[in-house]
């Protein structure tokens, strides 16, 4: 019986965890307290937990960051950024259950299809004047209850779930796979979300990439893998258009005039800002390239410099952050931020793809890796690793591509779990 409930309190968790900005605060705070109430019964499954490269490079990435609160112009916001480190607590929550990844990555898939639906919701809201069904985050734009680029970002990771199983599955998981990218991929075309959509062509290129490679390891001719990424891009492109046509036409004219804009030297735009966001993070980074300017100090240090440089740092609004992942790593914990960062991204990748015996990289196995790939790509125009529900995500897909889990057992892929003795 203690096993059962756990499982089904983390299951739930995660579907809530796609959510609002509310639900993903308290997801999984069920889950937590019910894994210290079964901890004498569990307490030996973390022997694993320990050995795990990317737990320890997350934990010394937060150490370093608070480290460097030291020497932060701003430490009441570094404390703030610091405090998505509670995100590491997912490892105490899954781990003693992590052999069910399957069942945990199939209930992050339900919780965005609902996402997904709620975005239909409020097209038919917005089509039938029913305020009742509709959120209106930015007008135009259908995010759902997500605000748009938070609702792009997830979308992207969650098109990386559906993707090993597009391209290389068979049967209805392939169905399953082709469904859910086509779903996605109009969910992350309809949040209006430049980024994400140039994220995701980009992890769907890189899809094809590796799983033709793996096939041509296989002695085969990658034929299916083909055929399976065509039929994902037409489908979503196709039915993309017809239900956000005018939205991607309005969006890409309006990055253009914003880049023409930029290049005259007018960041006054959108576009423009998030430029100058990320020039002044490499500025920040080139001026303390070892420590960086400390958790949390970005805009502070970035009004600072203006100032020295005889500029009035409210010509411009200062934004907390660059935009984009790795140079606001840069800018506020230096190159030793980025190494600790790129560490835990390179070790979760590689044992997310290489898995445990029993698994497939044609069926959901591989899907926390590519998801963790597509946030890193959307990480190029949104801090990921600081907004509550993103990193909430990504904090999740390292645990679910962690090395030296349990064998699964062959069979079913998703093997139910009450079958196991309980606890």
């Amino acid at each position: 019986m203690g096993v059962r409930l756990q499982w089904l309190f983390i299951t739930g968790g995660l579907i809530a965890l796609t959510m609002t900005t509310s639900a993903t605060e308290i997801a999984l705070a069920p889950a937590l307290v019910y894994t210290f109430i079964r901890l004498n019964n569990t307490w030996r499954a973390y022997a694993s937990c320990l050995l795990q490269p990317a737990l320890w490079l997350s934990i010394a990435f937060t150490l370093w960051g608070a480290l460097s609160l030291l020497w932060s112009p701003d430490v009441t916001h570094g404390l703030d950024e610091l405090a998505m480190a509670r995100v590491l607590g997912v490892w105490v929550i899954l781990w003693p259950l992590i052999e069910y990844r399957r069942w945990f990555i199939g209930a992050l898939c339900v919780g965005f299809l609902i996402g997904n639906t709620i975005q239909l919701l409020h097209a038919l809201g917005v089509a039938l004047d029913v305020p009742l069904i509709q959120w209106n985050r930015h007008l135009g734009r259908n995010s759902g209850w997500w605000d748009p680029v938070v609702g792009g970002t997830l979308l992207t990771g969650a098109l990386g779930l559906h993707l090993p199983a597009a391209l290389r599955g068979s049967g209805r998981w392939r169905v399953m796979g082709v469904t859910g990218c086509v779903i996605t991929g109009m969910g992350v075309l309809a949040t209006g979300t430049r980024g994400a959509w140039i994220a995701s062509a980009a992890l769907v290129f890189i899809a094809l990439i590796v799983a033709g490679a793996h096939e041509l390891r296989r002695r085969r001719f990658g034929a299916s893998t083909l055929w399976g990424g065509l039929i994902v891009i037409v489908l979503t492109l196709a039915l993309g258009w017809l239900v956000a046509g005018n939205l991607v036409q309005s969006r890409f004219s309006e990055a253009r005039q914003e880049l023409a804009r930029a290049s005259e030297g007018d960041y006054d735009t959108f576009t423009g800002a998030r430029l100058m966001m990320g020039r002044w993070g490499v500025d920040a980074l080139r001026r303390d390239p070892i420590q960086g300017v400390g958790l949390g100090g970005y805009a502070a240090s970035v009004r600072a410099q203006l100032q020295r440089d005889g500029k009035d740092p409210d010509a411009h609004p200062v934004h907390d952050h660059a935009h984009n992942t790795l140079i606001q790593i840069g800018a506020t914990t230096g190159v030793v931020g980025v190494l600790l960062a790129l560490g835990v991204l390179i070790v979760s990748l590689t044992s997310g793809l290489k898995g445990a015996p029993g698994e497939r990289f044609a069926s959901y196995d591989s899907g926390p890796a590519f998801a963790l790939l597509g946030l890193f790509l959307a990480g190029g125009f949104d801090v990921v690793h600081l907004n509550s529900q993103t990193g909430a995500l990504l904090g999740v897909l390292i645990v679910l591509c962690a090395s030296a889990r349990p064998a699964l057992r062959p069979g079913d892929p998703m093997t139910c779990p009450v079958s196991r003795p309980a606890g």
